[in-house]
């Protein structure tokens, strides 16, 4: 499992972790000196990790760069567009995707969802958000969907989750009105979306704090399955293990939220099933 910090008190600055996925033999693989690791996307199959950094004093910020698995051979291999997000990698077509929070170089600045090759070339601006919005992406290579979150801002898809074709193309708002959205998970086997909330206006009975929710992928049947008091929440990544071959697989929700003590979730109201319940 790997995670980007934002404030590592022990170095003054932010980096990227990894850990078992039961949270053990943790390492720091990557320091940033400034304000710095915000996403992080792995490709297995390549061996490489990559990881976005924005708004710090290091040579590495506002930049996505790539590193082998354990951190080694960083490449920044896309830099100067503004303040790069989330990533999510398509594989199957040596694509890689993500969301920039303030694009510098586009007219009236604003915030989008940007595609390359996973060397970095071929740079193309697929979605734009008018106001400081876009956040979560996650890609569904084989039904050809790219899912991304925008927060509030002045565009009719911000403070929701739009699906559209992988080339940006057919833009469809599946869920809006709840909040802030912002990280995205994919079930693939379930067909079900996972999205963290970081300020829920309104679900339900429930009028504040942030949480995660599900829904169908088209956005039908949403469901708080999480609820934070705060406003937080922040990463989200799905894991599908299957337990025994008799057995369906199990799914687990693994969390990263911003609270008093920081951590990767699990057990002590850490991890949860797929149902919300421990």
């Amino acid at each position: 499992m790997y995670w980007s910090d934002f404030d590592i008190q022990a170095i003054g600055g932010t980096g990227v972790f990894r850990s078992d996925l039961d949270g053990s033999n943790t390492r720091l693989l990557m320091t940033f000196q400034g304000s710095a690791a915000f996403g992080v996307a792995v490709n297995p199959a390549a061996g490489h990790l990559y990881v976005s950094g924005a708004n710090g004093t290091s040579g590495n910020n506002t930049a996505i760069i790539r590193t082998d698995l354990d951190g080694l051979n960083p490449l920044t291999i896309s830099t100067g567009i503004g303040t790069p997000a989330a990533l999510a990698v398509d594989a199957l077509r040596g694509k890689i995707y993500w969301t920039d929070l303030d694009i510098d170089t586009a007219p009236s600045g604003g915030s989008g969802v940007f595609l390359a090759n996973l060397d970095g070339t071929a740079v193309e601006l697929l979605l734009r958000f008018e106001g400081n919005g876009a956040f979560g992406i996650a890609v569904d290579p084989n039904a050809g969907f790219i899912y991304a979150s925008g927060a509030p801002g002045t565009s009719s898809i911000n403070s929701a989750i739009v699906r559209a074709d992988l080339d940006g193309a057919n833009v469809m708002t599946i869920s809006t009105g709840i909040g802030t959205p912002s990280a995205i998970a994919l079930d693939f086997v379930e067909d079900i979306l996972y999205w963290t909330d970081q300020g829920i206006n309104h679900f339900g009975s429930v009028t504040s704090g942030s949480g995660v929710f599900r829904a169908q992928l088209d956005g039908s049947d949403p469901e708080l399955l999480i609820q934070f008091i705060s406003s937080g929440v922040w990463g989200l990544g799905v894991y599908r293990e299957v337990m025994a071959i008799s057995e369906p697989p199990a799914l687990e929700l693994i969390a990263i939220a911003l609270v008093a003590l920081s951590g990767v979730m699990r057990n002590d109201r850490r991890w949860r099933h797929k149902d919300g319940v421990l």
